[in-house]
């Protein structure tokens, strides 16, 4: 049997997968008393997803749920991985995938016990596949998208944002290929109410429940836009919105990465693989985020972790910064060394330099 040849991207994905899981196992055995500790303790006594069937075979541990957001997450930096590639180049797909395994809310956010880097893994793996069914036309990625993607909304219901970009993607890529024909939309259109029916079912069955029994309480139904004054009268928390963004969640540095990556640009794309790329996916991405802030402001003030629904594209868009800021630098000190070398050495820069102001 042939044993197949790694490519050098291979091997530092694998570098990359294990600096991140060095970073978010540190004190797995932690006690859920960190600042999330209220929201965790809620999750923990659901037991949701896989938890509860972990507790059968090694108890009712602490280090159970936080390992399974963990390994989720690790998931998400890997399916990150291949969704930068299908969209964009090799360089960018890399920085990318740094980027996400060092920021810093992603660390925090993914050694919680919580279901966002479930959800988040889960939508950006289905994101993937949809991608790879448009440029393959191969039914089977289609299949698997639709379940990922139901399976991460029925985690939790905000994941939908990501419907934005995905159109997007299913847009462009079948535009460009001159197959935005009814029956290839009519295709798309099955898989997602397929995918849609089980999520719009699960929501309404909890709606009901929150009606019908005690506390009568429907998981924060109190901080979704019902009107724009009273929040107007609040500078729509953009106080609230910095702190959170700059002190943890992305830092300064990487804040700067991102307007960048905004400004400026998708990486070119080669004249034969035109047809099959979104380039401004990651910049719908971000929009998304930017309505999903609009109508739940108050929901991601006050429980920041639902901005970790955004750190995929934020990853991206400061990964693209990172390979132009050492592209520029690159030419300017006429340096032989390739833009991704100059690129890991400037992210290892950042990621020090905002750990400065994290811990």
């Amino acid at each position: 049997m042939k044993i197949p040849k790694f490519h050098t991207a291979t091997y530092f994905l694998i570098a990359i997968l294990a600096l991140a899981a060095v970073l978010r196992f540190h004190h797995i055995n932690q006690p859920l008393v960190d600042v999330f500790s209220w929201r965790e303790t809620s999750t923990a006594m659901m037991a949701d997803y896989l938890a509860a069937l972990l507790y059968v075979i090694v108890g009712q541990q602490d280090w159970v749920g936080r390992s399974i957001a963990i390994m989720f997450g690790l998931w998400g930096i890997f399916a990150l991985y291949k969704l930068v590639r299908r969209v964009w180049n090799e360089q960018n797909t890399l920085a990318s995938a740094v980027v996400m395994a060092l920021l810093p809310g992603s660390i925090f956010i993914e050694r919680s016990f919580l279901p966002d880097p479930v959800m988040v893994a889960l939508v950006t793996t289905s994101f993937w596949m949809l991608v790879v069914y448009l440029q393959t036309e191969c039914w089977r990625y289609l299949l698997i998208a639709a379940a990922v993607g139901c399976w991460g909304f029925l985690t939790k219901i905000t994941g939908l944002i990501v419907g934005i970009p995905m159109m997007y993607a299913m847009l462009t890529i079948l535009g460009r290929q001159n197959q935005l024909h009814p029956r290839k939309l009519t295709t798309i259109s099955v898989a997602a109410v397929a995918m849609l029916v089980p999520v719009i079912a699960y929501y309404l069955w909890a709606l009901h429940l929150s009606l019908s029994y005690p506390p009568y309480h429907f998981a924060g139904s109190g901080n979704w836009l019902w009107g724009l004054s009273p929040w107007w009268g609040q500078h729509y928390f953009v106080g609230e919105l910095i702190k959170n963004f700059y002190y943890w969640l992305w830092t300064g540095p990487v804040i700067l990465l991102v307007g960048l990556g905004l400004l400026v640009r998708p990486p070119r794309e080669k004249r034969e693989q035109k047809a099959a790329k979104a380039p401004w996916l990651f910049h719908w991405w971000f929009f998304a985020g930017m309505v999903y802030y609009f109508v739940g402001a108050k929901e991601l003030v006050d429980n920041p972790w639902n901005f970790y629904l955004i750190n995929p594209a934020a990853a991206a868009l400061a990964g693209h910064g990172i390979i132009i800021i050492a592209s520029f630098t690159a030419r300017m000190a006429r340096s032989p060394a390739p833009p991704i070398s100059s690129a890991f050495a400037l992210d290892g820069h950042i990621w020090a330099s905002s750990f400065e102001i994290y811990v």
